[in-house]
């Protein structure tokens, strides 16, 4: 193989991507839906990058790839707002289309640097025929609740002001919702407390912002 040859082949080998046939993107593994993890509570997102579409080669880009138009977009475990989100992606990011949704509003299944999620079809611009990708359902799971609190907050063994305290959790962090009393007034939370153990206990809702952008319900637990 001359030099040429293999530079080429480098290049798409590290792009996830073969040359495509009759203007269809191909790529090496199958489109069967699967997507990276949410990424922790309060930790800090992953934001992938791809080769930028200009130090592609041109006999490289007849098949398709999306451009994010925007800043801090979110890619996400399925074709909602509502899904929980895998990574942030900076504005001019290059993303390799592994299918659509194939409904309105259209969402793009795609893959950048290790990650796979969903993206929202007007914050991405298509270059190339996207005619040949594969209608794809969406695997990943909703934003689950979780409670924001602004200060440290005591974390109790039942929604009642005089049982005993668990541990003291960290204010400036969000928390996950597992359960509530029937009224509300009290939400019983996960996480990790100021002695680093992680625990299950009670706040006053009051105490915190609650967060559930999914509308996923809270049962009852107490």
């Amino acid at each position: 193989m001359n030099r040429s040859l293999r530079s080429a082949a480098m290049i798409a080998a590290c792009l996830v991507l073969a040359i495509p046939a009759a203007a269809e993107f191909v790529i090496s593994e199958p489109s069967d839906g699967r997507v990276s993890p949410a990424y922790a509570l309060n930790s800090t997102p992953p934001r992938p990058v791809l080769t930028p579409p200009e130090a592609i080669p041109a006999d490289l880009t007849e098949g398709a790839y999306l451009i994010v138009n925007t800043d801090n977009l979110f890619m996400r475990q399925g074709d909602a707002p509502e899904f929980a989100p895998v990574a942030i992606l900076d504005g001019g990011t290059a993303l390799i289309p592994l299918g659509t949704n194939g409904d309105d509003p259209l969402w793009w299944y795609v893959q950048v640097g290790g990650e796979r999620g969903w993206v929202k079809d007007e914050f991405v611009v298509l270059r190339g025929d996207a005619r040949g990708l594969p209608e794809v359902e969406a695997t990943g799971t909703l934003t689950l609740p979780r409670l924001y609190t602004g200060g440290e907050n005591f974390i109790r063994t039942a929604p009642l002001y005089l049982r005993n305290y668990i541990c003291l959790f960290p204010g400036d962090l969000e928390y996950e919702v597992i359960g509530r009393t029937s009224d509300s007034d009290w939400l019983e939370i996960r996480g990790t407390c100021d002695t680093g153990a992680l625990v299950e206990g009670w706040i006053p809702a009051d105490n915190g912002l609650l967060r559930n952008p999914a509308g996923v319900a809270i049962p009852v637990t107490y």
